[in-house]
């Protein structure tokens, strides 16, 4: 069963407050919307998990995980950026 919708921001607040409790995820989110908009980054957004990437080479492409879905439901994510980035031409996919 596939989990309700989230927006961005609370996929990010839950993501952080899970890894990092003391973190303050308004900031992380405020650093990802300016890697997004300064076109430094993208973000894939796959159920409630966003995946933001940032190409290192043609071949390359480092990424970090924002998951706020249940790990079955991620481990398909995962696999749905993969075939993306795959398809994109990138042979080398790393986790930052």
């Amino acid at each position: 069963m596939m989990s309700k919708q989230m927006t961005t921001q609370q996929i990010v607040q839950k993501a952080v407050q899970t890894k990092q409790p003391k973190a303050n995820w308004k900031q992380v989110y405020a650093v990802i919307s300016g890697m997004v908009n300064q076109n430094i980054a993208k973000i894939l957004r796959s159920n409630n998990t966003l995946f933001l990437f940032k190409p290192t080479s043609e071949s390359e492409v480092q990424y970090r995980v924002f998951n706020a879905d249940p790990p079955q439901q991620y481990e398909r994510n995962l696999q749905e950026f993969m075939t993306a980035m795959r398809v994109c031409g990138f042979t080398s996919v790393k986790e930052a």
